[in-house]
């Protein structure tokens, strides 16, 4: 009799809490909003669209001025005051946080009391020619100071001397054409080559795999002048002096050369500055046009192939040395986009508004929205592209392949090289089947 009492309490509370939690629950259906999903995509929309509204060409404007009105060299006191005002500007902005992260990393400038320059002496030792140890300034920067002469950063100290070599590009294929056909040795000369086409570094790695003494760059009108347009700062087009500067590393993503692969903490192995990685081993300058002109029209040697010569009123001649008896630039200012580029800087907040967009809806997004189908489509394509060893900047599809092709014909070991090429496209295969596994529905 006592159970069935107990039993009979048991049911009575369970209907009454039973109840109550029915209650509560029609009350909450019915007081949620009638379309939460929509409400909040509208919402995600007008952030969007106040994130834009806040992107304007006077405000890049600005900041363009006021982030190149003076030098800042990596590493220099102007650079840290510039990173200081960023900082600071973005927690203005309303950033939860920005923080200044140091790192001790290996750092190359020239000699401001006794910079770099190229000259030509005569068979009693008297200096014919020598090139500008600055750019001009442009007008409105005379009274800046520590504008930084022309070099190229990691290039190795030294005075070579030799003679002089005309190499095009210095690609790869120009230093065969010199070797194979041509017949012109670079051991222990001195080449010039004009900049474009491949990475400045990628040159210097083929000037001392040729074994060149040193290397000097040059930027040809041919290949940084527009026809019809006048050098700056009357046009946008490379005036005679300037100097495009430049590291000339070769670290293939290794990152600082005393430390690669690994950040610059003060916790890090460093290799001594004789073992860094992808640091050139010979002297490496830039000079403008204008001083090349001088060194070019007075080579001799065979005449060139038609698609080495450049835009200069020389006759491009190869070398080595000379006929008779005599061995980034300044230029891009606030004021050459103000006037020439962009005046009106519209096409800068339309990049802008573009790159913000989209880091707006990626940081928005709880999914990444990434389309595996369009992946899957690629990779069925067979498209892996990257940078090759003869050029980092281009790239080519398939790296690994393009570069145990390159010259193959010319191989001292063909059926070693043919199989280098088999592994090549063996790694390849791998990859793509790899990828693709990944891409599978999970069961």
């Amino acid at each position: 009799m006592g159970a069935k009492k107990k039993l009979v309490r048991w049911l009575q509370w369970f209907t009454v809490f039973a109840l109550l939690f029915f209650v509560g629950f029609i009350i909450g259906w019915f007081a949620r909003p009638t379309d939460t999903r929509h409400q909040t995509h509208e919402q995600k929309s007008d952030f969007l669209q106040e994130f834009l509204g806040e992107i304007h060409a006077t405000n890049i404007r600005q900041y363009l001025w006021k982030l190149t009105r003076l030098p800042h060299l990596a590493g220099t006191e102007q650079n840290l005051r510039l990173a200081e005002q960023i900082q600071e500007d973005w927690l203005k902005f309303g950033l939860d946080s920005a923080r200044l992260v140091w790192y001790d990393v290996l750092l190359s400038y020239p000699n401001t009391t006794r910079p770099n320059f190229i000259c030509v002496v005569d068979q009693h030792g008297d200096e014919v020619i020598r090139s500008s140890l600055a750019e001009p300034v442009p007008e409105g920067y005379e009274n800046v100071s520590e504008i930084v002469p022309p070099y190229n950063a990691f290039s190795a100290p030294g005075q070579p001397e030799g003679e002089l070599v005309y190499v095009n590009y210095g690609r790869t294929e120009d230093f065969f054409k010199l070797q194979r056909e041509i017949g012109v040795n670079c051991t222990g000369k001195i080449l010039i080559a004009r900049y474009g086409k491949i990475f400045r570094g990628n040159k210097v790695k083929n000037a001392i795999l040729a074994g060149a003494k040193g290397l000097i760059l040059y930027s040809d009108p041919a290949d940084y002048c527009a026809e019809g347009v006048k050098p700056y700062p009357e046009g946008w087009n490379l005036p005679g002096g300037g100097a495009q500067r430049g590291n000339v590393l070769n670290l293939n993503g290794a990152g600082d050369p005393l430390t690669p692969g690994y950040p610059a903490k003060e916790y890090t192995y460093r290799l001594s500055l004789d073992k860094g990685v992808g640091l050139p081993k010979i002297p490496v300058h830039p000079i403008g046009y204008g001083d090349a002109f001088h060194l070019l029209k007075n080579m001799g040697g065979a005449s060139l192939p038609p698609d080495w010569k450049g835009a200069l009123n020389v006759s491009y001649r190869i070398g080595p040395g000379f006929i008779g008896d005599f061995a980034q630039n300044v230029y891009e200012t606030f004021e050459l986009v103000e006037h020439f580029y962009d005046p009106a800087f519209r096409r800068m907040e339309a990049v802008t508004r573009v790159r913000g967009g989209l880091a707006f809806r990626l940081a928005d997004a709880a999914v990444l929205p990434l389309d595996c189908n369009e992946y899957a489509l690629a990779l069925s394509q067979h498209v892996v592209f990257a940078p090759s060893s003869h050029n980092k900047y281009a790239g080519e599809s398939f790296p690994g392949i393009y570069d145990a092709l390159f010259d193959i014909e010319n191989a001292e070991q063909p059926e070693a090289a043919w199989s280098e090429v088999k592994r090549q496209i063996s790694v390849a295969a791998f990859t793509v089947n790899a990828a693709a596994d990944t891409l599978r529905p999970v069961a």
